[in-house]
């Protein structure tokens, strides 16, 4: 919860109402709203409550701090990194996804490594540890908070006892009751604020307060801009979080130089800009049929390759990094899995409009929207769902049980269908498909199955 004070006071402010389920759920509501908790044992927002008692480990640590460094527009160099890599003595052993938050951390100076020149990321972290974090934290990033007086934290948890505070008098106050009086309303000061996203009125000209919740049933969840904190998104338009914080991040991209939110070809890398995709991008012409148009902006990635670092985004560079323009597109952050990223990209290159097919950063039917249809549900099966040119197929590839959202590890663009007899040909295409974009075709037996979930967009 530390780092919830530290660093985002405000929105645990304006999450109260999760306290209902646990008086710990408004900070996690604010850790999750930011992403500080992506890609940690602690991410699931749902089943928090269930791990609420874990300890963290060093591993979880070092994403945290990583994501609030991003958030805030800091990062290592390339060469910081390779070196901190170079002084870390076991890091062939840490897990792919946990490298680049522990590399980071280490050249920052966040955290180090053990007397043995290990990072040990599995060891679990104490109070005193933690709150060592924030405060580096803090000085790096240049910013005074109030949660800063954690040096008396630190000193509880390392056994010391705290000195206690010294009590002042109350200063003398004036004999004579002034009646407040109510300044008059100034635009101003109090500009009309609207939802970026939907135009909802969230404060009129004149008025001090604002409204976030627009019908909602889940409080104050909003997103509002770090750079100019006068451009919201109301609590309709962020029940989906990706979508918001796709919004906010065009917002962003412009803000310093007070425009409003950028067009969606336009937010590109230097490094995509002047490839051979984002020519076949800009030669596709959209049609207002979401189905085809989706399908052709796929289609005009097919061979691009993912890179080994941020600056290898063109799609020539054929690396194992993880790094595609895709996701950079959607969150500035170029690493990691990008096969959802790749589908939410030609959604919203297509010009579907989000409330049809959400943006989403993970396999997971819900957050992309639309209905959903286990394979039980197709025709193959004995269903009445015959899966379509347009819907996303989302795939278990480790094989897991495939009866719950929570196994989908793979999300595909589904090209066409093709049945004959027992055997079901799906022709996708797909991003981070052995590391690139592909065509590639799905063979089923109509009475096993394979794949997770059709899920079928509300397109008109």
């Amino acid at each position: 919860m530390g780092i919830r004070r530290a660093f985002y006071p405000e929105l645990t402010a304006k999450n109260q109402g999760e306290a209902s389920k646990g008086w710990y759920m408004p900070y996690v509501r604010a850790l999750w709203l930011t992403n500080a908790i992506e890609e940690t044992a602690f991410s699931s927002y749902a089943d928090f409550p269930s791990r609420a008692d874990r300890f963290i480990s060093r591993y979880d640590m070092a994403q945290m701090a990583k994501q609030i460094l991003y958030r805030h527009r800091t990062k290592a160099t390339e060469e910081q990194m390779a070196a901190a890599q170079a002084n870390i003595g076991d890091w062939d052993a840490i897990p792919e996804n946990y490298r680049k938050a522990v590399s980071t951390c280490y050249a920052l100076g966040i955290l180090g490594g053990q007397k043995d020149g290990t990072f040990g990321g599995d060891r679990y972290m104490n109070r005193a540890q933690g709150c060592v974090v924030i405060r580096r934290l803090d000085q790096l990033l240049g910013e005074t908070k109030p949660f800063m007086a954690s040096d008396q934290a630190a000193s509880e948890a390392a056994g010391r006892a705290a000195a206690p505070p010294v009590q002042q008098s109350p200063a003398p106050q004036p004999s004579t009751f002034q009646t407040p009086v109510q300044p008059a309303a100034d635009p101003a000061q109090f500009p009309e604020i609207r939802c970026l996203t939907c135009g909802y009125l969230m404060r009129q000209a004149g008025s001090p307060v604002m409204d976030y919740n627009n019908g909602g049933a889940n409080g104050a969840m909003f997103h509002s801009c770090e750079l100019c904190n006068a451009a919201y998104i109301c609590n309709q338009c962020s029940k989906n979080m990706e979508d918001a914080a796709f919004d906010m991040r065009r917002h962003e991209a412009v803000c310093a130089s007070g425009g409003g939110m950028i067009p969606v070809a336009d937010l590109c890398s230097p490094y995509y800009r002047d490839s051979v995709y984002h020519q076949r991008l800009k030669s596709v012409t959209l049609t207002g049929d979401y189905r085809r148009d989706i399908l052709a902006v796929a289609a005009s990635q097919i061979g691009y390759m993912e890179g080994d670092n941020e600056t290898q985004l063109d799609g020539s560079y054929g690396g194992r990094g993880d790094h595609s323009e895709y996701s950079w597109f959607l969150s500035g952050d170029s690493s990691g899995a990008w096969c959802s990223e790749f589908a939410s990209w030609c959604a919203r290159q297509a010009e579907i409009p989000s409330s049809i097919l959400h943006t989403s950063y993970g396999a997971c039917p819900d957050t992309f929207g639309g209905t959903a249809y286990a394979w039980s549900d197709t025709v193959f099966a004995g269903g009445g769902y015959m899966p379509q040119p347009g819907d996303l197929m989302l795939i278990c590839h480790s094989n897991r049980a495939v009866s719950t959202a929570d196994a989908m590890d793979h999300t595909t663009i589904v090209e066409s269908v093709s049945w004959d007899g027992n055997t079901v040909t799906v022709t996708t295409i797909e991003g981070n498909s052995n590391n690139m974009v592909r065509r590639y075709d799905y063979i089923y037996n109509a009475s096993r199955g394979f794949c997770g979930y059709f899920v079928a967009p509300d397109y008109p």
